[in-house]
């Protein structure tokens, strides 16, 4: 052979290997019993069975918009904010009042308009009652001996007399138990009562002193008009605010 050299012993031929059958492998496949979960692909859906009404298609779902504002954590620095901002009420949950504001009320307009009303009716009501016309009183008042203009002529004596001591004061220091009482003595002549005839002018007092509250309780000025009038005789004069008439007078015209 080329390239080989002559001493050398030709390779003997290979000899075959014969290899052990290999037993085929048993499989790992384990056995289905009775108790075997099915398959998912045979159990009944549920979603199928529900009723259409339960279920909102998914274009009539309104979509919420995205919020411009992110709420902060709650961190323990917004439960201190919480927690003073109770300390701020009692344990009942009001506030204090002297974190409120106090309010200013005023008595209204219309309040001091139906007051001196209800002193006008309430005292032509007294007036018919206890003094009547066929009284034969005397007192040398020309308006009150005369049964022709007696009850006008009392009417204004007790307006007159309430207003100027009890109404128009500035202080509550008036005794209206006494005026009623100085009142009743001046018309006793032409009474024939006594006795009621005092309580009710004790009344007429008491909204006489109301009426007197309501007008010191309004940020306006209140005065009355003048009770003289010629060829009248006023029964409630007229009474003005802040130099505007706003009640007009009563009057009572003489023949």
């Amino acid at each position: 052979m080329c390239g080989g050299k002559a001493n050398d012993t030709p390779a003997p031929a290979p000899s075959p290997v014969e290899l052990p059958t290999r037993r085929p492998a048993e499989s790992s496949t384990r056995p289905t019993t009775s108790t075997a979960r099915p398959s998912t692909k045979y159990r009944p859906s549920t979603i199928e069975h529900r009723p259409q009404s339960h279920r909102r298609p998914q274009s009539e779902r309104k979509q919420r918009p995205p919020s411009s504002s992110t709420r902060p954590p709650k961190t323990s620095k917004h439960r201190r904010r919480h927690s003073s901002h109770r300390d701020h009420h009692t344990r009942d949950g009001h506030r204090p009042r002297g974190d409120i504001a106090p309010i200013l009320e005023y008595t209204e307009d219309r309040t001091i308009r139906r007051h001196l009303a209800d002193f006008g009716t309430l005292t032509d009501q007294h007036v018919v009652s206890f003094y009547p016309l066929s009284s034969s009183g005397y007192t040398g008042i020309p308006d009150m001996d005369d049964p022709g203009t007696r009850h006008p002529a009392i009417r204004r004596y007790i307006t007159q007399k309430v207003i100027s001591s009890i109404i128009m004061q500035t202080d509550s220091s008036s005794d209206i138990t006494e005026i009623a009482y100085e009142i009743g003595d001046n018309l006793k002549a032409y009474s024939n009562s006594n006795g009621e005839r005092v309580d009710y002018l004790k009344q007429l007092c008491k909204l006489g002193d109301k009426l007197r509250r309501d007008i010191e309780g309004h940020p306006s000025s209140w005065e009355f008009g003048s009770l003289d009038d010629d060829g009248f005789i006023v029964l409630v004069p007229a009474l003005y605010r802040d130099g505007e008439e706003v009640v007009p007078s009563q009057r009572f015209k003489i023949n």
